[in-house]
């Protein structure tokens, strides 16, 4: 069974990425990959695809 992906955009620099829900977790965790800012569950808009 393939992982549950979601997009991710960073309510700080506005970058968009889909990601699965492990990177989610590692978003989360540790910030936005571009920007460093903290990342929130409101980052994250449903399931893609």
């Amino acid at each position: 069974m393939a992982a549950t992906q979601q997009e991710f955009v960073c309510e700080h620099c506005g970058e968009r990425i889909v990601v699965d829900d492990p990177v989610a977790e590692l978003l989360l965790a540790d910030g936005c990959v571009y920007c460093g800012s903290d990342v929130t569950a409101a980052s994250f808009d449903g399931t893609v695809g």
